[in-house]
């Protein structure tokens, strides 16, 4: 079965130039756990999810503590609010993600589900000729089961 049989067609996108503010009402006002970022041309530039608004952990080599990944700020025991508030009028471009696996809308869904486990994510942007598509998430798998 093919990632376009179960993809959502109706992305809902943001561009580089909006802010984390913009992205977040979005993603509670619609209930999605993360938006691509496409330029002006449509082309797939970066995402923005869940887990960069909850914070991610860093691996610093050698360090005795542990550092977070909160927004495009790295933090140690910082105040969360704080970091939000700083980073509400941030440009997504600077707190995106930019090196996002995505997959062909004409690949199977073993591999789409290969790719999400492989990179631990929940969501892979369908681009075909690097324009963006569709999305593919772990519950457009699911669904394949029903059918």
């Amino acid at each position: 079965m093919s990632v376009s049989k179960f993809m959502s067609k109706n992305v809902i996108s943001l561009n580089q130039d909006q802010t984390v503010e913009e992205a977040a009402k979005i993603m509670i006002e619609k209930n999605i756990g993360g938006l691509p970022i496409v330029d002006s041309t449509g082309k797939l530039v970066g995402m923005i999810t869940e887990s960069d608004f909850i914070g991610q952990k860093v691996d610093v080599p050698h360090a005795l503590v542990s550092l977070t990944r909160l927004l495009g700020q790295t933090h140690h025991k910082g105040s969360v609010e704080e970091i939000f508030e700083k980073a509400k009028s941030s440009k997504l471009s600077e707190v995106m993600s930019t090196n996002v696996d995505t997959i062909s809308s004409s690949a199977d869904l073993s591999e789409a589900s290969s790719i999400m486990l492989a990179q631990n994510v929940s969501r892979l942007p369908v681009c075909d000729d690097g324009n963006l598509v569709g999305i593919i998430t772990k519950r457009d798998i699911l669904k394949s089961f029903s059918k």
